[in-house]
């Protein structure tokens, strides 16, 4: 299982090429929204480390594609959290495949 917190710009791509490849993806937004077809949503916030645990269970690989709006005051409150909240589990994930290759876009 891939899981993939961010489904946007980068997110996004990385789930339909995981998905392509065969991979099972569970893709982590705030909220319900459009996500790559064929992957699993799960609503929560990477702010709560409970939450960020419990969506990496079972995983082999766990991607943070997330971008928060850039503001140099809320990149310095959030981006330091959401890395050791999704850090502590992932490093239970073990090793995984290398990421797959994604192709720049014309």
């Amino acid at each position: 299982m891939h899981v993939v917190f961010g489904a946007g710009q980068v997110g996004t791509p990385l789930a339909m090429k995981l998905i392509e490849q065969g991979q099972r993806v569970r893709v982590i937004r705030r909220s319900h929204g459009e996500i790559a077809p064929g992957a699993e949503l799960v609503p929560g916030d990477a702010l709560d480390p409970g939450f960020c645990a419990r969506a990496c269970e079972g995983a082999s690989v766990v991607y943070h594609c997330m971008n928060p709006a850039y503001d140099s005051k809320l990149w310095a409150k959030v981006v330091p959290r959401t890395l050791d909240n999704l850090i502590a589990p992932a490093g239970g994930a073990g090793p995984g495949p290398p990421p797959p290759r994604l192709e720049r876009a014309p």
